[in-house]
């Protein structure tokens, strides 16, 4: 059986045993047989001791032993290598897996996946390249995500002010329909009312706890961005 052909995105977020793991780049040098990919893994109480180690497989019966490499960048952020890829591979499955787990137990949504025609790449290889350079990449892709869920939060609070001006809307027309009411039914509007102002409440909470996210991806992009100009300047 095949791995399948589908691959692993820039930015897609794994689930691997008790860890998650972000794909940050991706690049294979025909000229030199070779796979480059860096990602990140944040260390939690799991994981802190773990060794990790390197599996890749063009499909489950895939006896080969290929050349791996892993080395870490910083806390997060490791790089693997996979050199001397036969020239016919088209698709390779990589494990990223702590010393004491099964190999075999993993299953393939747990393996990152590469299509050699998606990552091919004619930039010359740079067998020197700086941990920097690989920070940059993982700190430049991060801050495309903040920016992205900025956006979105920024959209959700425009729906939600929406929606309250609806009902602001329909709450101004029952009351100015009361006086054509009976009791009874004036009750029942008036309840309608009570409840919709109850709704608007909710939706303004909301609306809170979207700005004090935006608080907090602010902060974050800042301080981003300022690790950004240094590896720059590094």
């Amino acid at each position: 059986p095949e791995v399948d052909a589908k691959s692993t995105k820039v930015g897609d977020e794994i689930s691997s045993e008790l860890r998650s793991i972000t794909l940050i780049e991706r690049q294979y040098y025909p000229k030199e047989e070779t796979l480059i990919f860096s990602f990140t893994s944040p260390v939690n109480s799991s994981t802190v001791l773990d060794e990790l180690k390197v599996s890749a497989k063009k499909d489950r019966t895939d006896k080969t032993k290929y050349d791996t490499s892993i080395k870490k960048i910083n806390e997060d952020l490791d790089v693997v290598k996979v050199k001397h890829l036969p020239d016919t591979w088209e698709k390779l499955a990589v494990a990223i897996y702590a010393k004491k787990v099964d190999l075999e137990s993993m299953g393939d949504d747990q393996k990152i996946h590469f299509v050699r025609n998606e990552i091919s790449t004619d930039d010359p290889y740079n067998s020197n390249r700086s941990k920097e350079s690989y920070e940059l990449s993982a700190v430049k892709l991060e801050i495309d995500q903040t920016q992205k869920e900025m956006r979105n939060n920024a959209k959700k609070e425009t729906t939600h002010r929406k929606s309250i001006r609806k009902i602001e809307k329909v709450n101004d027309n029952l009351q100015a329909s009361l006086e054509e009411k009976t009791d009874k039914e004036q009750e029942e509007v008036k309840q309608t009312i009570e409840q919709n102002k109850s709704q608007i409440e909710s939706i303004d909470k909301e609306i809170s706890t979207l700005k004090e996210s935006d608080n907090e991806l602010n902060l974050k992009l800042n301080k981003l961005n300022d690790r950004k100009e240094e590896l720059q300047n590094s």
